[in-house]
């Protein structure tokens, strides 16, 4: 990873190094997309116990009461290729709270280009019991601290149709 400050993780507090793996890559020596996607939840992963950290991994898995955060919808854009040998980086921020959604951005840059390899955004849900619920106060209280600024709560706006008629 470069010393250097990069561009295409600015605005990003959460800059993680990503290594690859030989499972990582397709048959013509790229990084797949699928694996992108994994990467990219590794990464939210990360992100979670580095923020919010032990508290909500133990709030989750109180006994009696099913929890979980589950992402509603991923949109994920394929910038450019990366190979085995590349020098990565990931970037994870929560951009917005709408509704009792949390909307997650994230990127995978290359360091030694600064280019973006892929960037994402990550529409998630707490649910509780089946219900989803909004994240508890103490929630968004770490990743204020995480981020280094509160997170506003916008309104839920309308449900747009999109993808093929179900």
């Amino acid at each position: 990873m470069t010393d250097r400050p990069l561009t295409s993780t600015e605005g990003y507090r959460f800059v993680v190094p990503v290594a690859l793996a030989p499972e990582h890559i397709d048959g013509q020596g790229h990084l797949n997309n699928a694996a992108v996607a994994r990467i990219l939840n590794d990464l939210r992963v990360a992100y979670v116990f580095a923020g919010p950290g032990p508290r909500w991994g133990e709030f989750l898995r109180d006994e009696g009461v099913r929890r979980t955060v589950v992402v509603r919808e991923l949109h994920i854009a394929y910038d450019r290729e990366a190979t085995i040998g590349d020098d990565l980086v990931g970037c994870v921020r929560v951009s917005a709270r709408r509704g009792k959604a949390k909307i997650v951005e994230q990127r995978i840059v290359d360091s030694a280009r600064d280019l973006p390899v892929a960037r994402s955004w990550a529409v998630q849900l707490f649910v509780e019991e089946g219900v989803v619920r909004d994240f508890p106060a103490f929630y968004w209280d770490a990743v204020a601290t995480a981020e280094g600024r509160v997170i506003p709560t916008e309104p839920r706006g309308p449900t747009l149709a999109w993808g093929p008629p179900s």
